[in-house]
């Protein structure tokens, strides 16, 4: 069967990428490009004109299509080793830091009095056992008071060394370069020990985003597919990546799956908070059917309607399953058995049982 342009066997090619939108975008293109006219019906006896096209069967990778928000690929989320009230917070949403930049730290009197405390026993301790060493040596004392004095000396040591740590873990800092996602905390609250104060985002060549799937896209990904992530920010820039962590609950308020892809920036200046489109390519093929978009009809994001011709040469209607959408091509799901051509040309201004003359 050939048209105007030339044999339509050379527009459907089976086994290329359909490109599955979202189902507002689906609902423009298809219902724009596709749309049934309603028209008035032709007079008794008169015909309409239509052109028809072969279906074609296709097994392939149907990509999903979603977007998200780029994120570096490493958060870490920083505490403070003791409860305290927090004395300052010298850093914002969105900052960017050094290693070992001052970041945060507590009111440190209370903590500073613990070391102190804890210095001043095991001085005492050791001083102690200095005495208890030479009283000894004269006999004066038992080996089991010389031990005691020894394992005093031990632990005021050991009570030294968790203040001191305590002190330290009392300021945060930066542990690598990085970014500052969040602040989950402000100055003069009071803080738990190990309550998250800062979610920091190590910065390296590795990125990720989060996209969110529907229920249909989710049955279709698995984790290891590849992916390609195009930043808004770098028009016809394309990077792989590769599908590592999916959500197996819902969100609450959407009811969709996040799904998250790690990538590299291949050189391209990247930010977190870029907004970027996303393709997954599951790694699993799907069984599709390809008709021009031109004959599919009263469309919505997931369902629109076909014509075809009875052996009266009679047009009938059809309910069909969208799939996708890749330029000029429509893919369908479990589309009817026995169906080989479909009207092409023509089909927006038809009648379900109208009749119709082919236009070789």
């Amino acid at each position: 069967m050939e048209t105007d342009s030339g044999p339509i066997s050379g527009l459907l090619r089976p086994n290329f990428p359909i490109r599955v939108y979202p189902a507002s975008l689906l609902l423009f293109l298809v219902a724009a490009g596709c749309g049934h006219h309603d028209t008035k019906s032709l007079p008794e006896g008169d015909i309409r004109y239509v052109k028809t096209s072969p279906v074609v069967q296709s097994t392939g990778s149907v990509p999903v299509y979603s977007a998200g928000l780029i994120m570096p690929e490493d958060e870490v989320k920083l505490s403070f080793k003791t409860a305290g009230i927090i004395e300052e917070i010298k850093v914002n949403e969105g900052e960017k830091v050094k290693k070992d930049q001052f970041l945060a730290s507590l009111n440190l009197s209370e903590i500073r009095s613990q070391v102190q405390i804890a210095e001043n026993a095991w001085l005492k301790a050791t001083r102690d056992h200095e005495r208890a060493q030479k009283l000894f040596a004269d006999s004066a004392v038992t080996l089991e008071q010389l031990q005691n004095s020894l394992t005093a000396v031990n632990v005021a040591k050991a009570n030294l060394d968790i203040a001191r740590f305590n002190l330290e873990r009392s300021v945060i800092r930066a542990p690598e370069d990085g970014i500052i996602l969040k602040r989950l905390s402000r100055e003069n609250e009071l803080v738990a020990a190990g309550y998250p104060v800062l979610v920091f985002g190590i910065l390296k060549k590795t990125w990720k985003i989060t996209a969110t799937l529907s229920d249909r896209d989710f049955v279709r990904i698995s984790g290891g597919d590849s992916a390609l992530v195009m930043p808004d920010a770098w028009p016809g820039t394309e990077l792989p990546g590769e599908v590592f962590e999916i959500s197996e609950v819902p969100g609450q308020l959407t009811g969709t799956y996040d799904v998250r892809i790690k990538f590299s920036d291949k050189g391209y200046r990247l930010a977190a908070g870029f907004m970027a489109r996303i393709k997954i390519i599951p790694a699993a093929g799907e069984h599709v059917t390809l008709v021009p978009a031109g004959a599919v009809v009263d469309a919505d994001s997931l369902t629109g309607y076909l014509f075809f011709l009875s052996d009266s040469l009679v047009a009938r209607k059809i309910k069909v399953e969208i799939s996708g959408l890749e330029g000029e091509m429509v893919a369908l799901k479990n589309f009817p058995p026995g169906i080989s051509e479909i009207i092409s040309e023509g089909a927006a201004y038809l009648h379900d049982g109208e009749k119709v003359k082919v236009i070789k």
